[in-house]
Parts: C-alpha cells; structure tokens; sequence
C-alpha cells in the first residue's frame, strides 16, 4: 500500500495507476478493498472519470462493496461521462446500493430516464425536494412521461403541486391541470408561468369541449377561471366564444363580450369576428347590434374584420351595408382580394351581372390579383348570363393564370358551359382537366340536360379507375333522379353498400329525391330509417307527401323533423300546404297558428332584379317599395289582359281559401318573383331581357 501511495505521489499518472492494479490483482487474485476506496480518490482529485469508470467495473467483477465516498465519486463519473452503465448503476442503487440522497438522485436524473429515478426514490423513501422537481419538469416534456408525473403526484401529494401541474401541462394533459386547478385557484402568490399552465390546458380543454359539443363544460369552466386568480385570457376568450357561437345567440354572447370586458380583457379583431359570425344563424337585426356594439368599443377594424361583417351582411341580402363597409376598405386595403371577392359573389348571388363584372374590371385597374373565389364568383354571374361568349371570355383570362387546371374551378366552368347549353365546350374542359371534382361536375351537368347515359359511362370508368368520390355519387344518384332513372340508382346504391362506401348524407337526399318523384315512398322512407340522414332528407319525403297528397305519411315525416329541428319554418309551410292540398283547410290554419303562436316565422321568399345596372330586392307581400302602387296596377292590367285571353292559373298549386276570385288574383300579384317583374316592366326599355335571382 504504502509502495503504492509512493508511486501516486511521485507520478500522478493514472493510466500508470491503472496497470500497476492490473498488474497487482493478476498476481495476489484479490486487491485490499481500502486500494480501490484510495485510488477512487485520487482519480477524483485528478478529474480522471474514464478510469474512475473502469476501476468501478473491477470493484463489479470482484464484488467489492462501496464504503466511504466511493459511491458519489462512482455516481460523478458515471454522470460526467454520460456512460451507458449508469443505467446498471441506477439499477443497483434500487436494489439497496450505497446510502443515496435527494442530491445524489438528482445527480442522476440528468442522465437516467425520470421513470428509473421515481422507482428508486419510492424504493428507498426519499422525498424530493424543490431543486429536484424542476429538473423531473425539465425531462418530464411529453406525453410519453404521463405515467411519470403521476407517480409524482401520489408520492408528493399537495406538495410541490405548482410544479406538478406544469408538467401535466408539458406532457399535454390539460384534463389533470384542471383537475389540480380547484387546489391553487385562490393562491395570490401563485407563479406566472403556472398561470401560463393552466391558461394553455384551459384553452386546450375549451377546444375539446367544442369537438363533442359539451359546451356545458366549456362555460362552468369559464367561470371557475373567472372566479379564481388566473382569469381567462383573450386567447381562451377567442376560443370560448367561437365555439359557443353556433350553438349560442348573439344575445347571450355579447353578454359574455362584457364579461370579458369586465376582467380587463379587451377584445380584439378575431373576438369580433366570431361574434359577427354568431349572427348567421339568427337575423340582421342581431347583426346590426353586434356592429353597433363595435363601433361603440371604438376598436379600429382591421380587413378581415371589416371583410367579415361584409360577408355576414351579404348572407342577408343586406348589399348596401356591405358596400358601405366596402368603400372604406378601398381607401386603405385596395390590393387585399378577399373583401372584392366578397362583393363580387354577392352581386353574383342576386343576379346583378353587370355590377359584377364593372367591379371586376375596376379591381383588375388597381392592380389587385384575382384568386380562385374572383373567379368563381365570376363564372357565376356567367351562369346567370348563360352567355357563352361572355363565358369563353372569362375562361381565356383564366387560362393565363395559375388556375388554368384548378380542378375546383375547372368543375365550376364545367357546370357553367353546360347551363348555357354548350355541351361540346364543357367536355373539352373535362377532357383537358381528369380530376374527381370535374367528374363530379360533369355527371351533374349531363344529368341536368337528362343525358343519363353519358352520365353513367363516366360514373362506371370512375369505377374502374378508382376514382369514386362521395360527390360523383351524390351528382350520379342525383342525375338518375332527374331522368327517372329510379332502379339505376338504386343498382348503383346498392352495389356501393355492399363494399361499406362512406356515403355523405346528400346522397341519401338524391336517392329519396328519386323515390319521393316516383312516388316510391315506402322506399325512400325505409332508406331515410336505416342511414346517416339529415334534416333535408326528411324536408324532401316531407314534399313527396305534397306532391302524392300522403297526408298520414307527411304527419310522420313532420314529427320526425320537429324532433331533429323545432324551429324549422319551411316544415310548417310544407305540412300546412299537404292540409290545404286536401282541402283540410281549418288543419292548414291551426298549423299555421301554432307556428304564429311559436314565434316561428317563415323566411319571406325574396329575389333580386338588376335595372340598368342598380339591385333592387323585394319580398313576398313586399310593402316598402316607393312605387309599390304604381307595380301592383301594371301587374293587375297585366294579370286582366291574361285572363281575358283565356289565362287560367293552376288552382292545385294554391294553398289557401280565398273570400272571392278577385281576392285570389291579388293575393297572385303578390307573390316576390312578380313584384320583381312588374317594376322591371315598369323601369326597363323595351326588348330587354328580365333576369331573377
């Protein structure tokens, strides 16, 4: 020993050290176990943690215990050196090795995974402290280590329990961060970041309650949060109102504007647009007030904003107010596309084609770049013209952009060419541009003329092709209707069952629509019972009923659609139209007064007409217009002229009884589509074609 001590202090060299033990125990067998506890220390004092490893392996083959500090300077060098073998280590400390401590565990948490490091500190009842968690929430950052937190979480109870919920957070579960939220929600000294934490899980849950529909859940939670120190931010505001806003009115969703308001939260562009979009389900009128309350919040809109009240005022017909909207933007945002293609889908919409296409031309003159909605909107108004010179216009600009072989506006240019009657133009796009969506035009435009058979030879090489799309059945099953071709469809619906096709719901509806025609309603009944159906599905038997005068089936088909939507207006027009059609007329009427009683009203049927290029709308029974004396006397010569020429109008198609004939001929005069044609005769010249939307 002392021999040995001489050396050391005269070289200091320890791969010397190294081979003299080597040398040592292949001719003794054995070394003293005082040898190994020096030299571990004078290997520590030079920093030689390689061969402190591998005296740590002779120690192993000779089973020689650990005394003294022999274990933290092993336990250094093993960490320094990042060696595989410390996984063995950390094995043998679990099993009793060397006397560990918090420090020590810590030591080696930074190389041995957190599950290792829990199982040691259970099997030998340290606690972690402070330092320790901070480092278990620095590798505990993925779902992959869960288990990890949760083991934690048992061994420190209530301790610790900040740094717990952190790292639920990291490992992306914000259901255990709110479940810990309960216990520090009124903790003043709570950390910001842990703040951080639970607004991310919040958010997190709040979209999730949105995807199954609990917004119950979302709200408690929301209020939870409001009563706690950690109050909602704008981001989980956002959140919270875009998902309440398809199922929550306007109303009750600027109640919760205030809220927010209230906790010192001021809304921002997206807030507004989430509430704006609220109001598409409801009326205009709780759209005004959603933008009074805007401006009153003296928030300055940014182009998304302003471009989505546009679109939620186009949706009502309301031209003029988005046009106004529309004017301010061009002073600032001239070059944005999205508010110019709202106007222009909009004018498309209503049929106002001249309008259309003199803000087309203004926008290409500032030099603002189309996008595919420019030219979708476009095409429609092209639809609308049924001109085909207007239309291969249109497609020839298309053909120097990057949209010349866009499948979504190439299907769209398909639809137009064939409504104008061009078929051979039509197919040169379809030949040009083989895509699913121009399959799906092409099938539904051939079915619209009833050229079934070209229809079904594109549907069966899909077939071959793999190239069947829940579209091309909705189009192919539509234009099997159209033509009567009832048993086709059911050949192809049936074939496609067979192979579990994921069909959409608009299928179902274009097969129904095929049986109700045929007045097959047992059939398109039993389908609408036994698949994913909708409450179109059962508006289209519902109309089969009128049209077969199946009053008993139409009751069924009404209560079915109550219970899907109560509210549903055209329901009660439908089902009130079946009474009347078989003369149950006092029927007709309590239906129609429960619907009054209700507050359920109908949507006025409304249409546009384009007069020298200005929009104008009217309503059924409209009212409002300034010559609406001077449209109904034109209209009554009109109507006089005709039934002195021998005009009989369609008395099935009424509905409703009538005190005398000349009450029921102004009752006709009244209808939306006629008030519209009387002021077109009255403003238009002569020879000038009279376009509706």
């Amino acid at each position: 020993m002392a021999f040995f001590h001489h050396i050391w202090d005269q070289n200091k060299n320890v791969d010397l050290m190294i081979q003299l033990l080597f040398t040592w125990k292949n001719a003794e067998g054995q070394l003293p176990k005082e040898i190994y506890t020096d030299t571990l220390e004078m290997f520590r004092q030079q920093g030689a943690t390689t061969q402190t490893i591998e005296l740590w392996k002779m120690m192993q083959q000779d089973r020689v215990p650990m005394i003294g500090r022999s274990f933290g300077i092993i336990l250094n060098a093993l960490v320094s050196n990042r060696d595989p073998s410390v996984r063995l280590f950390a094995e043998q400390v679990q099993q009793g090795l060397g006397n560990p401590n918090v420090i020590d565990c810590s030591q080696l948490l930074k190389v041995v995974p957190p599950a290792d490091i829990v199982a040691i500190l259970s099997s030998r009842n340290i606690h972690p402290d402070e330092r320790m968690m901070v480092m278990f929430s620095q590798r505990c950052n993925n779902p992959t280590q869960l288990h990890v937190v949760k083991q934690l979480e048992t061994m420190c109870g209530m301790q610790h329990i900040e740094t717990i919920l952190n790292m639920y957070s990291k490992c992306h579960s914000p259901e255990d961060v709110y479940r810990l939220f309960p216990s520090i929600k009124h903790n003043k000294k709570i950390a910001d970041f842990t703040k951080q934490s639970i607004l991310r899980a919040c958010t997190a849950l709040c979209q999730k309650y949105t995807l199954s529909g609990d917004l119950r859940a979302a709200s408690l939670m929301m209020e939870s949060l409001r009563q706690s120190v950690v109050k909602p931010d704008l981001l989980l505001w956002n959140v919270f109102i875009k998902a309440l806003a398809p199922a929550a009115s306007s109303h009750a969703l600027l109640d919760f504007l205030s809220a927010m308001q209230e906790d010192g939260v001021a809304p921002d562009p997206i807030t507004w647009v989430h509430l704006a979009a609220a109001c598409e389900k409801e009326s205009l009128e709780a759209l005004k007030q959603v933008h009074l309350a805007l401006e009153k919040s003296h928030l300055k809109p940014d182009v998304i904003l302003k471009t989505a009240l546009m679109a939620r005022y186009t949706q009502f017909g309301e031209l003029e107010s988005a046009n106004l909207i529309f004017q301010t933007l061009l002073a600032k945002e001239k070059q944005d596309p999205a508010p110019w293609n709202v106007m222009l889908q909009a004018y498309a919409d209503v049929g106002a084609c001249t309008t259309v296409f003199s803000l087309f031309k203004e926008m290409n003159g500032v030099g603002v770049v189309s996008t595919r909605p420019t030219w979708m909107a476009i095409l429609s108004a092209c639809q609308i013209l049924s001109s085909v010179k207007k239309i291969r216009e249109i497609h020839d600009l298309i053909q120097n952009t990057e949209y010349k072989e866009d499948p979504q506006l190439m299907a769209k240019l398909i639809k137009v060419y064939a409504r104008s009657g061009d078929t051979d133009a039509a197919n040169d796009v379809f030949d040009r541009c083989d895509a699913p969506e121009t399959r799906s035009a092409m099938v539904s435009a051939l079915g619209f003329q009833g050229s079934i058979s070209r229809a079904l030879e594109i549907y069966c090489d899909s077939v071959k092709l793999d190239m069947v799309t829940p579209p091309l059945v909705t189009a192919i099953l539509g234009a099997c209707s159209h033509a009567g071709a009832v048993d086709e469809a059911f050949k192809i619906f049936h074939a496609l069952k067979e192979k579990n096709f994921p069909f959409e719901p608009s299928s179902f509806n274009a097969l129904i629509d095929g049986l109700a025609r045929a007045k097959r309603l047992d059939e398109a009944e039993e389908i609408a019972r036994n698949m994913d159906t909708n409450a179109i599905t059962w508006m289209t038997l519902l109309s089969g009923c009128l049209f077969a005068r199946d009053v008993v089936r139409g009751e069924r088909m009404f209560a079915r659609l109550m219970q899907i939507d109560p509210k549903n207006s055209a329901a009660y027009v439908l089902m009130s139209n079946i009474y009347a059609k078989v003369n149950r007329f006092e029927d007709a009427a309590q239906l129609r007064a429960k619907a009054k009683h209700s507050n359920i009203r109908r949507t006025p049927g409304r249409v546009w007409v384009e007069v020298e290029g200005k929009v104008v709308h009217f309503y059924t029974n409209d009212q409002r217009h300034p010559e609406g004396d001077q449209i109904r006397a034109l209209l009554k010569d009109l109507f006089d002229k005709l039934y002195a020429n021998g005009y009989k109008h369609d008395h099935d198609a009424i509905h409703r009884q009538f005190e005398s004939e000349e009450e029921e001929r102004a009752h006709l005069c009244e209808h939306a589509e006629k008030l519209a044609i009387g002021y077109s005769l009255l403003k238009s010249p002569a020879q000038v074609p009279i376009k509706l939307v």
